[in-house]
């Protein structure tokens, strides 16, 4: 009893704590900078949360005299967790402040303690269990039941509190180690939360038609492990599916092996654990982001849309005509995972409905890309080395947004991709065609007698830029005569 409520107390200190030093505004910066750093500093001197860990782990093995301790010891320890990932994520996020970075990097280490761990995916797996009936691996029933807050009957939506715990388990795995033991046990776990909010859109769309806040009826173009999911038993309420979703991609990601290999040393299982990531980002994109409602889910929407703008490891001078005949790993596992399907997708549901969550997502991406690299250097390798059709169907559905597009846009100084969807498919069209005429003498040389064919990838990619820019150009010179004339600058005669 004592130990329990020294531990509540501990998880609620946190929780304050981690308010308190949330940067918030600029002239309360310096402050709560120094109340972030005090805040890592007691973590790391008093070890807490390794301690805090270990008593809701000891706790369990008492059922008869904690048991009605023990939901409301879960939940406030679900909420400092995710309270410590989310100031984590506040003050690391601008690389340029190596101060804050630092800190947080210590925050990260403190968080990254086996205890406090296995804790948090103990409690979250309670819950994941219930709801997708998938294995404990190993982990006792009587525990499983001890730690889970759910007080319903089986079957219908999981409570807030669940939720809570599952995403506490997420959010506390992206601050863990991904080094290896451990690695690929976290990432099926995380995978499978992501899979759970995904069916749970898929069941929420089924008992609604196929339509309403779900999201529109296209199975027959999702993975088959989609289309055979089962229902889940306890489904996510669909306000979470978005938050819950996103946090799984992140934690899946932050596990995947991929990503830190050497090129040279990438295994076929590393590219195949990636693909499977992607299967799951192209469902999260198709089915989990329609859910999202209102302003509330909008940051998960922008994690989404970050999250999609990967660079796919082609050298930075890669031109088109030069391009290597085979894919880098990171980009044949994007392509195996249907990313290519999946933004063609998401664009034609973007131009279609743009007040809904599908444009949000796509304007973020492409902002995201253009900070990090530019349009054409995510599109044009995906266009390279993917499957012919899916290719040219996305090139067709840019042509189809760019009638949609107001002539006004054309005649702004700056477009600025998030701000609307117009601007979003001027930017893509635009930096598209731009590369392509920088690139005007190196396909004037491959042109002439005797030039050395380029590989497969550099003539499937400079033939689908041709009909592209000839089903383009028309389109934006019929809008910029549209233009001149609603503003008095030509007649129609000349």
């Amino acid at each position: 009893m004592y130990s329990s409520s020294l531990q509540l107390l501990a998880h609620n200190c946190i929780i304050v704590a981690c308010d308190l030093a949330m940067a918030s505004s600029p002239d309360e910066e310096p402050q709560q900078r120094e109340l972030f750093a005090a805040l890592v500093a007691a973590l790391e001197d008093s070890r807490v949360l390794e301690h805090t860990a270990r008593a809701v782990l000891l706790h369990t093995c008492n059922t008869r005299a904690l048991r009605a301790l023990m939901p409301h010891s879960v939940l406030v320890a679900a909420r400092g967790h995710v309270d410590l990932w989310r100031l984590h994520v506040c003050w690391s996020y601008d690389a340029e402040d190596a101060d804050a970075v630092r800190i947080a990097a210590r925050l990260r280490a403190v968080a990254s303690g086996r205890c406090v761990q296995h804790a948090a995916r103990c409690m979250g797996l309670a819950v994941l269990c219930d709801a997708d009936g998938g294995s404990a691996y190993g982990l006792p029933p009587e525990v499983l039941a001890l730690l889970h807050t759910e007080q319903s009957p089986a079957g219908g939506e999981m409570s807030d509190d669940a939720v809570m715990q599952l995403r506490a388990m997420a959010c506390m795995m992206q601050l863990g180690d991904p080094a290896p033991p451990g690695r690929r046990g976290a990432l099926a776990l995380a995978m499978r939360v992501g899979w759970l909010a995904v069916a749970s859109a898929r069941a929420r769309a089924a008992g609604e038609g196929g339509g309403g806040g779900g999201a529109s009826s296209s199975s027959g173009a999702l993975p088959p492990a989609v289309v055979a999911a089962p229902r889940p038993r306890r489904s996510v309420p669909q306000e979470a599916v978005v938050p819950l979703a996103a946090d799984a991609l992140r934690a899946a990601w932050h596990y995947l092996a991929l990503p830190r290999a050497v090129a040279q040393a990438v295994s076929a299982a590393a590219v195949a654990e990636a693909a499977d990531w992607w299967r799951l980002a192209a469902a999260v994109v198709d089915r989990a982001a329609p859910c999202s409602t209102g302003d509330a889910g909008r940051p998960d929407l922008l994690s989404l849309g970050d999250r999609l703008a990967v660079a796919w490891g082609l050298p930075p001078d890669c031109v088109v005509l030069s391009l290597p005949a085979e894919p880098p790993p990171t980009l044949a596992a994007a392509l195996d995972g249907g990313l290519l399907r999946c933004l063609e997708r998401l664009m034609r549901r973007a131009g279609r409905y743009p007040q809904r969550p599908e444009a949000t997502l796509l304007q973020r991406l492409v902002q995201r890309v253009r900070q990090s690299q530019s349009v054409w250097s995510y599109l044009a390798p995906l266009l390279a080395y993917g499957e012919p059709r899916q290719a040219a169907a996305l090139l067709a559905t840019l042509r189809k947004l760019l009638r949609t597009v107001d002539s006004r846009a054309l005649g702004a100084e700056d477009l600025d991709p998030e701000a609307n969807l117009h601007d979003c498919i001027l930017t893509t069209i635009s930096d598209v065609l731009a590369a392509v005429v920088e690139q005007e003498e190196e396909l004037a040389a491959a042109a002439a007698p005797g030039a050395e064919p380029p590989s497969p990838a550099s003539q499937q990619l400079l033939g689908l830029v041709s009909c592209a820019a000839c089903e383009w150009l028309p389109e934006l010179s019929q809008s910029l005569s549209q233009l001149l004339l609603s503003n008095g600058m030509a007649s129609p005669g000349r």
